[in-house]
């Protein structure tokens, strides 16, 4: 093995010489190597990745940022608690001498979620809430839907209503309230912070899938989560 280069090579490829691994380093091929790495549960190639991405103001910046959507997209149960990281992460960063705490904090949470077994539940919900129609879009169906234990229906509901500029967040959350848990509430206020903070259409429709699940209560919601610091990462063989 080259020193300084990921143990994995995808689809048996030869390892890359030293030089074509310092040529591609860009901020892109690094941000998919996070994400490849934490979908595979790959901490070889995670490690290497977030050595380099943490080295960038960007790069710092954008882990707090993805930080709850490889949730949404991995491991639903835990976007609550990923959005709650990811904003004392992002506290910690402004502060130079807590650089490195933010560092264990929110690499570690990246090695939690990489680690973690998968639950891509809300991304099946709301990949399959496309598929929805001839809906009766109002809160009132919404709720119908909640009562009626549906989270595909919820989800589709909820997209129709943000698409005419209703509030399904409303709903959803005094629904969450008062059959769920702190935790469940958590990941709806998240999804509802998220889904309006920007990001790509895709990843705000992870949320939407996610807050229909916490509002039904399908799943472990993730409350307090250990941290897998990447100090405490098993050494990769060879």
């Amino acid at each position: 093995m080259v020193e300084g280069i990921p143990q994995t090579r995808p689809f048996g490829e030869p390892t890359p010489s030293r030089g074509h691994w310092r040529k591609r380093q860009t901020p892109g091929l690094l941000k998919s190597a996070v994400q490849k790495a934490v979908r595979r549960g790959d901490l070889g190639l995670l490690r290497w990745a977030l050595d380099r991405v943490w080295q960038r103001a960007e790069g710092r910046a954008w882990l707090c940022r993805r930080l709850p959507i490889l949730a949404g997209e991995e491991l639903w149960t835990h976007v609550g608690w990923a959005g709650y990281t990811a904003r004392l992460g992002q506290g910690l960063l402004k502060r130079l001498e807590c650089e490195e705490a933010a560092k264990t904090i929110l690499t570690g949470a990246v090695g939690t979620l990489a680690t973690a077994v998968k639950n891509k539940d809300g991304d099946g919900v709301q990949a399959l809430a496309r598929w929805e129609d001839e809906l009766n879009v109002s809160a009132s169906a919404l709720m119908e839907a909640l009562q009626a234990g549906q989270p595909v229906q919820v989800a589709a509901i909820a997209f129709s209503l943000l698409a005419q500029r209703g509030d399904p967040w409303s709903v959803l959350l005094q629904w969450t309230a008062t059959h769920g848990t702190t935790e469940t509430v958590l990941v709806v206020q998240e999804a509802r912070a998220r889904y309006g903070g920007g990001a790509l259409e895709d990843d705000r429709r992870l949320f939407v899938g996610a807050a229909a699940l916490a509002a039904l209560c399908h799943g472990q919601v993730a409350g307090r989560v250990e941290l897998r610091p990447v100090d405490a990462w098993p050494t990769p063989p060879g």
